[in-house]
């Protein structure tokens, strides 16, 4: 590693250490979510300025050497903006479709409306979602089906997730991804149990520790559960609940952020506070949704599951 990007490393952990200090507990979010403003129909406003703080801390982390590793948290946001603009696009509800959109993505906003307005508009894009904005639409064209063209905007997310993690040289770095794409790929297996084989292979995500064709044989065989090792999955998969996958793939993100926590420096430090930051963004959300109808100490246990 050359002596400038090791002093670049050394500095962004130094200042991803403080960052980390000053997370709130889960006892804050849930207090802050149990007495927040209502906004516009009765939207919470405390994820929205989180949103906004969110997208400028990681753009301004995404200024360095840190890039490769930052962009495995900004890619999926470019990702759901731009499903919900090329969604309200093909369906005529473009208008209702901006009220949606996330800042924390590493597109500006207003690239992606311009981009995703008509088909020959996203040469200003990134190559990876331009091509994955091609086969989205080609998707739609073809089957009418926003499930199909979500699911080619994420084969595109996922497999520039991973060209990222490799460009990275962290090994931290590429089994994150591998986590996460196991994570979803079991959240859709389990929601489409009654499903063929063929609909399922679809949907499912190349690039994860379990392989599409060895994940589809345990299917078939009923032994679901013997094929993945990180226990909150493996769990998920014996009670064959889609809710409940969706918390272990929670869990095991959090489990992954405690053991890059031990590192002071590099890139499992940098991991280590950027999942920190999703998963309590993730819980503020759900904190949110939940303040109304439960007390601060039963948000707070519900939001265990996400402490990274």
């Amino acid at each position: 590693m050359g002596r400038d990007k090791t002093e670049k490393l050394l500095y962004l952990s130094a200042r991803v250490g403080v960052l980390s200090a000053a997370l709130p507990s889960w006892e804050e979010i849930a207090h802050r979510a149990g007495t927040e403003e209502t906004g516009p129909e009765g939207q919470g406003i405390l994820p929205l300025r989180e949103d906004a703080q969110t997208g400028a801390l990681l753009a301004s982390l995404a200024q360095g050497a840190g890039r490769p590793i930052v962009d495995l948290f900004r890619f999926p946001f470019d990702c759901h903006n731009a499903k919900v603009l090329l969604k309200g696009a093909v369906t005529g509800q473009a208008a209702a479709a901006q009220e949606l959109l996330s800042p924390c993505g590493s597109v500006p906003e207003e690239t992606m409306r311009e981009a995703m307005r008509e088909e020959g508009g996203a040469a200003a894009l990134p190559s990876w979602l331009r091509r994955g904005a091609a086969e989205a639409r080609r998707a739609w064209t073809e089957s009418r089906s926003a499930q199909l063209l979500d699911a080619a905007l994420d084969r595109a997310l996922y497999r520039e997730m991973g060209e990222s993690a490799l460009h990275s040289g962290s090994a931290a770095a590429q089994e994150y991804v591998r986590v996460r794409i196991d994570g979803v790929n079991l959240q859709t297996v389990l929601r489409m149990q009654k499903s063929t084989p063929e609909a399922v292979e679809e949907m499912l995500l190349e690039g994860g520790n379990v392989g599409v064709s060895r994940l589809l044989e345990a299917r078939d065989s009923g032994n679901l559960a013997a094929v993945f090792f990180v226990p909150s999955l493996r769990s998920a998969a014996e009670k064959g609940s889609a809710e409940r996958a969706g918390e272990a793939a929670a869990e095991a993100l959090a489990a992954f952020a405690r053991r890059c926590s031990v590192y002071a420096f590099g890139a499992e430090a940098l991991l280590a506070f950027l999942l920190r930051l999703e998963l309590r963004r993730r819980g503020l959300r759900i904190s949110t949704a939940l303040g109304n109808s439960l007390s601060a100490e039963e948000v707070k246990k519900r939001l265990e599951v996400y402490d990274g």
